[in-house]
């Protein structure tokens, strides 16, 4: 970015495994972007006189997102024609697909780029291949999933709790997290799968130190958490321990009483 016009290169992924990697070269072109034509389709039953305008934006799926660097920031939201088609412009790289706003417990089913289920749901355009079709399949049935926080006595836990919900711990962060004092938590809009279920008193999170390395602590709680199938269309009710300490691992799937 040092002249009038920005460079960039496109991305280079390699692995460094029992060898160095010695032979990189990033060139840098000036910004050309990637056109990708898409197709939205809403699948399910949709409430009457329903007709609500919606937005795809391709989030960079790469942990740290290179397009910061050359000062494009955040890629911008195009809207959705009424057929559902859209067109959106973006840097070389890997992305994710965001759908604004979601149908009411709605959640994006597939995604699949000219013809082929995307793994992960991730667009990968790293190699700049402009005319991509982009296909986002959104379902109206999510899972639900509710219940109680229980303590040690079996009674609600009335204090601060954050209650995690994530199908992989590599998805255990603040997207996956709700923070309660009611003793009740929920969650909605859940795409079918296995997942993992726990809650953390807030006040005992010193005493909750594990091994003091966070990823263990995290994967320790994780594999002690309640293990939940979600189907499409579930409203699953599941009563869950209040963690105030390191869970042991027979003490794992089930509230205390």
């Amino acid at each position: 970015s040092s002249g009038k016009t920005g460079l960039a290169s496109q991305p280079v992924y390699f692995r460094l495994d029992s060898a160095d990697e010695t032979n990189l070269q990033l060139m840098l072109t000036a910004g050309v972007d990637v056109e990708v034509r898409g197709k939205l389709e809403i699948v399910g039953d949709a409430p009457a006189g329903s007709h609500e305008k919606r937005t795809v934006r391709l989030e960079s799926a790469d942990e740290a997102d290179a397009d910061s660097f050359f000062g494009q920031g955040e890629q911008p939201a195009v809207e959705v024609a009424p057929d559902g088609t859209f067109i959106a412009h973006v840097w070389p790289g890997k992305f994710r697909p965001v759908v604004e706003p979601l149908p009411e417990n709605g959640y994006v089913k597939e995604v699949a780029l000219d013809g082929k289920a995307a793994a992960d749901e991730v667009l990968d355009l790293s190699q700049g291949v402009s005319g991509s079709r982009v296909k986002i399949t959104v379902s109206r049935a999510g899972g639900r999933i509710s219940g109680r926080i229980l303590h040690q006595d079996g009674k609600p836990a009335l204090v601060p709790m954050i209650v995690f919900f994530a199908a992989d711990i590599r998805h255990v962060d603040a997207r996956s997290a709700v923070r309660v004092s009611d003793g009740r938590y929920s969650f909605k809009a859940i795409r079918p799968g296995k997942y993992r279920l726990f809650a953390v008193d807030v006040l005992e999170m010193p005493a909750i130190g594990g091994t003091g390395n966070n990823d263990e602590t995290m994967q320790q709680l994780f594999d002690a958490g309640a293990e939940i199938e979600i189907k499409e269309g579930d409203s699953i009710s599941r009563d869950i321990p209040a963690w105030t300490k390191m869970p042991d691992k027979k003490e794992a799937n089930a509230p205390h009483r």
